[in-house]
């Protein structure tokens, strides 16, 4: 057996060091010399986060990563109780304590927030801001979990009463992609081993705005406000799509603070991002704060594009707020039209060609489409013919063996189709056999399969031309 001191310096491999803030020990780390960075930990999370990112930085940077009070190793105060407000002041007073006037900030999960609030109000520090899997003003994004996590007494029973809140942080297909070993999950666990060491975990569910009656609603509307006095600031997203919780929807939101930033998505990576893609991330970063630029993970050649595709991104250059799509609804005898510009529409076909791209579709695959006139079906269309697929389109009034008759001669690739349609794929497997996946047209859950609203959670940014080869 280990005794504490000696468990502690095994879990973590460096000096630890503190200093008072706002009346607290605040914990933190800092190895190497050279320029600046601040690593910032979410929730419930502490410096552990980043050890392997330390260690690939601190030869070439000072590297300094602070527990956030009441988290990690620093003083846990009695019945005190933190906002984000209380948090960026304490990392403000961090900051002038080690009189730092010169750095780069790395910010993941809720570090993002408050790091972001510090940033806005001292621009002229910054030189790089890294993000990985976070948010800043997204919080309506945030999935039913975080939300029930955020009830009184479910929320303090899953964070403070007991450890599912971190179990589920470290647990394979949520927190992670892969399984941690026992001595990782052992890491994140040690600093939170008792009810008390744990209060601040619900402190920091507890001040999520969900909406304006919530008393840090306005700070997140006042740092909305700010953000854009980070516009010259390099930005750098890296982030794990498998996410639950910051998922591909929240990435979109997020870049659309920073439209200057480089963007580096993994496929295979989850919350705990630095787990799950140590290498991949820890060289984009790297890259990245040496003032170099990464690029997205899929680099192809340009190709001569399908003609109705150009003419729509023409459309998207040079009349974005135009209407692109119109679609009527009525109610008895009124109507009502649903508008769509090009930019709108063009961030909706984005995020299919991502979601297609990663269900398979591929350069050249027949598409068959059974999809129901409307917004959905261009978005769809436009998607496979950006992707470089041909996009086939059957009208099923012209009867059930004609349907049949072409569907056997086209041998679809894949298939997107409204829920009726799916009905046919179950009563006639043998016409998609070649089919190596298929996508329900429709937010329509219990049909089996993707469905449409898996689609629009991907990232609205657009992807690499794809390759003839």
């Amino acid at each position: 057996m280990f005794s504490d001191k000696e468990q502690l310096k095994k879990i973590l491999p460096f000096e630890s060091r503190y200093i008072t803030v706002a009346g607290y020990k605040m914990h933190y780390l800092d190895e190497g010399s050279g320029p600046v960075i601040i690593m910032l930990h979410g929730n419930p999370t502490w410096c552990f986060f980043y050890r392997n990112l330390i260690k690939r930085l601190k030869d070439t940077h000072r590297v300094i990563v602070p527990d956030f009070i009441g988290m990690g190793l620093s003083e846990r105060p009695k019945h005190v109780h933190f906002r984000a407000s209380h948090r960026i002041q304490h990392l403000n007073e961090f900051v002038d304590a080690l009189g730092l006037d010169r750095y780069s900030m790395i910010m993941h999960d809720w570090g993002g927030s408050i790091g972001t609030g510090h940033a806005v109000r001292h621009v002229d520090r910054i030189e790089r801001l890294v993000y990985l899997n976070t948010t800043l003003t997204e919080t309506e994004s945030l999935p039913p979990l975080i939300k029930w996590a955020a009830k009184p007494v479910l929320g303090k029973f899953l964070t403070r009463h007991t450890a599912r809140f971190l179990r589920f942080t470290t647990k394979q297909k949520l927190g992670v992609a892969r399984k941690l070993s026992k001595d990782v999950v052992s890491g994140y666990y040690y600093p939170y081993r008792t009810r008390q060491l744990r209060n601040a975990i619900w402190d920091f569910v507890a001040d999520i705005p969900f909406d304006s009656r919530h008393p840090s609603y306005a700070d997140m509307l006042d740092l909305a406000r700010m953000i854009p006095n980070l516009s010259e600031i390099p930005v750098q997203l890296v982030w794990g799509l498998r996410d639950p919780c910051f998922h591909r929807e929240m990435l979109t939101k997020v870049a659309e603070h920073f439209p200057h930033a480089d963007i580096l998505e993994l496929p295979n990576a989850s919350h705990l991002v630095l787990e799950d893609a140590p290498d991949e991330a820890g060289e984009c970063i790297e890259q990245f704060l040496s003032g170099g630029h990464a690029t997205e993970r899929v680099v192809a050649a340009p190709v001569e594009q399908n003609a109705l595709y150009e003419a729509l991104l023409q459309q998207v250059k040079q009349r974005p707020l135009a209407d692109a799509v119109v679609v009527p609804s009525f109610l008895g005898d009124s109507v009502k039209y649903a508008k769509l510009s090009y930019q709108d529409f063009y961030t909706l076909l984005n995020k299919y060609q991502r979601g297609l791209a990663d269900l398979g579709l591929a350069r050249g695959d027949t598409v068959l489409m059974l999809v129901s006139p409307g917004t959905d079906f261009l978005a769809l269309a436009y998607a496979v013919m950006g992707r470089g697929a041909i996009p086939v389109f059957l009208d099923p009034g012209m009867g059930r063996e004609k349907l049949i008759q072409c569907i056997k001669e086209i041998k679809p690739d894949a298939f997107l189709g409204s829920p009726k349609a799916q009905i046919l794929r179950w009563l006639k497997k043998e016409l998609f056999t070649c089919c190596r996946f298929h996508l329900t047209a429709a937010e329509w859950y219990g049909i089996g399969g993707p469905d449409i609203s898996v689609l629009k959670r991907f990232a609205a940014r657009p992807l690499p031309e794809v390759s003839s080869s």
